[in-house]
């Protein structure tokens, strides 16, 4: 259903206007008659007099049409009768401003719960519950009760926080941005973010899209993300774990929601910032520019020590300083200008010098990016200088952003540079990092193709047996398999599982040795126990000679530590030298709404303290398997170093795919942890030596 009459409505009626001229309602209504919207408004009261004077209305059903639009004003347990009475009357399209729902507990909650129904019931397209309202900037709709709007352009901003809205507001006159649209979406009961995002995909007037959120909604977010052009820019809450609910799996206790939102605002392309100067910069500088051809810079710049710290910035931002030609070196040694990059032009440098610089750098092929930065000196000609920018920045298509260094003495020149659209941002490296985000979605774009490419198949998969494996835990209200079960079931998917066996005597474990052939690793096998080597559940390199003895000393260590435990046997394996290879982890958590995840990282005893991990929303394929790997910051161990050999990563992303595939089979599986998988010399693969699995409650 379209959205066309939140944001372009010729007719709205506001529920719930006081006549004593107090309460939402009725700024609402008086922003709507007031601030330049030209379609007709109705204010709707149950107590008012004449009908119709002064555009008041006792009921909807009384208005001379159906409005396009609705807005609920009223309290929480109003609403429910209001919305049933614009679903009868055929109303399409409603915002409910008004609070007091899942916000404030249980009896809320039942009130949105029954605000779901209506809106299936009659088909409505609901904004809210709970939200500041939404902006049409161009028409004059201010259908919220902030008091005022900000300027046009070409930014649009969806927040969950209503009153960042207003600040937004009052920081875009103070900066001089200019918004398209501005809707709030509160507690999203019905429409969510994404569906906000679709419809500003096809808005004209809508360049780059800003948001705010607490949580996204639904499972297909990432895959309808990944459908919109327009660059997205988010910030959002939650950075820190605290609060966090203890986790079952090393996965869970590294995988805070943060690093999830982290891997889909990545893998759906969209831009994060970390505060709100950066989510202004970063909007402005997608609003005001082009996407770069690549990475490579010309800083020009009228002081050395900025300079300086700009070649820094854009290094640490992952972008290079444009390596100059011969060319274009001649070019600016012929106008007495320095030929090296960071381009000095010295503190006498006036417009003239700025803008011969500008043109030659502009035009050079090796320069993908500009960074201008100026600084008041007593020749400085601020708004000359800024009229020179202007004028070639509206010839040449290449990204610009200038730093105008200072405050009221650049004031002009600034301004200048904003009514023509010309990004400025007066900290060299902050814009050095709005560069590095127009390259980065430019990458993006780039490699949009192969982003979820390729998602892997296990062949030759015996779903079957993991069916009964899962079956059988669910149906006795078991959340975690036996490294047993899970290695049966990683068996049933070609994962690289080591030779063993489940014995329940001692008598059994000495026969089985002899087939092993090595050195041995015991386990306790208990749906009880979820870390075994915590409670003295695991014993390492066990000579079939002594088996009787270390199976003796593995039950008592179990009957001391955890005596209620359940035991199923003991598992027993060969034993792999651990410095054949490298210990990797591979691990899956499920994120409430979001769905499934996909790490990878540095695993073995230290993992949670070496946190070397990676994650990507589920289903990956080949290609971000490999990039995922290509993410880690010890990423060069798999090369080979320090006379160590090359390590099979084709091995890694095979069981990467393996995984994947059997985490979107199988739905029940909350969390896993393959730990370690030993990844040994290029060409020999992997081996599985330690796993959980976790079902869903």
């Amino acid at each position: 259903m379209s959205l066309e009459k939140i944001f372009n409505p010729g007719s709205i009626a506001v529920i719930g206007v006081s006549t004593r001229q107090k309460g939402v309602g009725f700024d609402v209504f008086t922003n709507l008659t007031t601030q330049g919207y030209r379609g007709l408004v109705y204010a709707i009261n149950p107590k008012v007099g004449e009908t119709g004077k002064d555009n008041f209305y006792p009921t909807l059903s009384a208005l001379p049409h159906v409005p396009e639009l609705v807005i609920i004003a009223l309290p929480s347990p109003l609403v429910v009768k209001a919305l049933i009475e614009a679903g009868e009357n055929g109303v399409n399209s409603v915002i409910i401003i008004s609070a007091g729902f899942r916000e404030i507990g249980p009896v809320g909650e039942k009130l949105e719960s029954q605000i779901k129904e209506i809106v299936t019931q009659y088909k409505l397209n609901l904004v809210g519950v709970n939200c500041l309202g939404a902006m049409n900037i161009k028409t004059g709709m201010n259908a919220s009760f902030a008091s005022r709007m900000p300027e046009f352009g070409n930014i649009s901003f969806i927040s969950q926080s209503g009153a960042l809205c207003t600040a937004v507001i009052d920081f875009a006159k103070y900066l001089g941005l200019g918004f398209a649209k501005i809707i709030s979406i509160g507690n999203k009961t019905s429409l969510s973010e994404i569906d906000i995002l679709e419809y500003l995909e096809t808005d004209p007037e809508t360049k780059v899209i800003m948001m705010y959120v607490e949580d996204l909604s639904g499972k297909d977010f990432l895959a309808r993300a990944r459908r919109l052009t327009k660059p997205i820019v988010v910030l959002k809450t939650g950075q820190t774990i605290a609060g966090q609910l203890a986790a079952n799996s090393h996965t869970g206790a590294l995988g805070g929601s943060d690093l999830i939102y982290e891997a889909l605002f990545r893998q759906a392309g969209i831009i994060r910032a970390y505060n709100v100067q950066d989510l202004f910069n970063f909007c402005e500088a997608f609003a005001c520019n082009a996407l770069p051809r690549g990475n490579k810079v010309a800083v020009l710049t009228n002081a050395g020590g900025p300079g300086g710290l700009t070649t820094d910035a854009l290094s640490l931002n992952g972008l290079e300083m444009a390596e100059l030609s011969n060319a274009t070196r001649a070019e600016l040694l012929d106008n007495q200008i320095n030929p090296h990059n960071p381009i000095d032009i010295l503190g006498d440098a006036g417009r003239d010098k700025y803008a011969t610089a500008l043109d030659i750098l502009t035009h050079a092929p090796e320069v993908d990016m500009l960074q201008v930065i100026l600084t008041p000196q007593t020749s400085t000609q601020i708004e000359a200088t800024a009229k020179a920018i202007v004028g070639i920045r509206n010839i040449i298509n290449k990204p610009i952003i200038t730093s105008f260094m200072g405050d009221t003495e650049i004031k002009p020149g600034v301004d200048i540079l904003a009514l023509n659209g010309v990004c400025d941002i007066s900290y060299p490296d902050l814009a050095s990092k709005a560069l590095a985000k127009l390259y980065e979605r430019k990458v993006y774009l780039d490699n949009l193709n192969n982003n979820h490419k390729g998602q892997g198949s296990a062949s030759s998969v015996d779903h079957k047996i993991v069916t009964q494996i899962v079956s059988q835990a669910t149906s006795q209200n078991l959340t975690y398999l036996t490294e047993d079960q899970a290695t049966r079931v990683f068996k049933a998917y070609n994962l690289p599982v080591s030779t063993q066996f489940l014995v329940t005597s001692v008598q059994e474990a000495i026969a089985k040795s002899k087939e092993l052939n090595s050195n041995l690793v015991l386990k306790i096998v208990s749906p009880d126990i979820v870390h075994k080597s915590d409670v003295g559940g695991v014993i390492l390199d066990v000579a079939p000679d002594q088996i009787e003895s270390n199976y003796s000393r593995l039950l008592q260590n179990i009957h001391s530590n955890t005596p209620q435990a359940r035991i199923n046997g003991v598992l027993m394996s060969e034993m792999i030298d651990i410095q054949s290879g490298f210990e990797i982890i591979i691990g899956a958590k499920t994120e409430p709404g979001l769905g499934k995840s996909i790490m990878v990282g540095v695993g073995g005893t230290m993992v949670e303290v070496i946190n070397d991990v990676t994650f990507s929303l589920l289903p990956i394929g080949e290609d971000e398997a490999w990039k995922m790997l290509e993410r880690l910051k010890s990423k060069l161990i798999f090369k080979g170093v320090r006379g160590r050999p090359a390590l099979d990563e084709v091995a890694l992303v095979d069981a990467l795919l393996k995984v994947s595939q059997l985490l979107t089979d199988f739905t029940e599986i909350r969390e896993l942890d393959i730990n370690p998988i030993l990844v040994l010399e290029k060409g020999r693969g992997c081996k599985i030596l330690d796993a959980r699995i976790i079902l869903a409650k």
